[in-house]
């Protein structure tokens, strides 16, 4: 067998687990509402420089969701897990524009640890009461969710022991690692659309509001602090 005709086997096998994938379409279905979400708070956030980089991250969403329909699952949750890195790190810089001409000039790493950081991340108290204080008493659960679905994707990421029991080395369709990727999509929604609304929901026009409306109801309308901000009614 010549190599060309070994990776085009290989690629009969993807093609194969792809159409496979669409049987089931809830995953990508999941990830196309989240690249369409992303794409319009890009756009409402265009006037801030480091809005580029949602812009590469749903470059990674859309690359994790085709590997995850190619079989290629572990590359899937590394492009996922880059795509989150890359959301998070927009926000932590709209706030520090010095820090985004850095690492745009190649002399500044996106460290997770500082993203993520309880005192002065993108969930700390300081950075609720800077953009969003009503939001305060919430962001203690949405932390831990971010930090769950990090240290998850990171695991697939680094081949931890226990993800081997998940998947075989081997192009092969399945529905265990598929389901998994539903259900870190799922977070990711929540996760995304509350650090966003953190950060810029108290910034963007009233008039621009309901083009992201549904997607915020849809993950968040259970937070009345943020249900009233786009138009909802208080509890009770």
């Amino acid at each position: 067998m010549t190599v060309n005709d070994y990776y085009t086997r290989l690629n009969s096998e993807n093609s194969r687990i792809f159409i496979e994938s669409l049987i089931d379409n809830s995953g990508q279905s999941l990830t196309h509402d989240l690249v369409s979400n992303l794409q319009i708070w890009m756009n409402l956030l265009i006037n801030y420089e480091s809005s580029n980089m949602l812009s590469n991250s749903i470059e990674e969403l859309d690359i994790s969701c085709l590997q995850m329909m190619q079989g290629i699952y572990r590359g899937s949750f590394a492009s996922l897990r880059l795509s989150l890195e890359m959301l998070c790190g927009s926000i932590y810089f709209s706030a520090h524009n010095i820090e985004y001409k850095e690492w745009s000039n190649g002399n500044k790493d996106l460290i997770w640890a500082v993203l993520s950081c309880s005192e002065n991340g993108i969930l700390s108290k300081r950075f609720s009461e800077a953009y969003f204080p009503e939001l305060k008493t919430t962001t203690a659960d949405i932390h831990l969710k971010l930090k769950k679905l990090y240290r998850e994707l990171s695991e697939m990421v680094h081949g931890n022991n226990k993800t081997w029991s998940y998947e075989n080395p081997k192009l092969s369709y399945n529905i265990v690692l598929k389901d998994i990727y539903k259900s870190y999509i799922e977070d990711y929604i929540i996760v995304s659309n509350y650090v966003l609304c953190l950060r810029f929901l108290n910034f963007i026009p009233f008039e621009d509001i309901s083009k992201i409306e549904i997607h915020i109801n849809d993950s968040l309308g259970h937070i009345e602090e943020i249900r009233i901000k786009i138009g909802g009614q208080k509890n009770g």
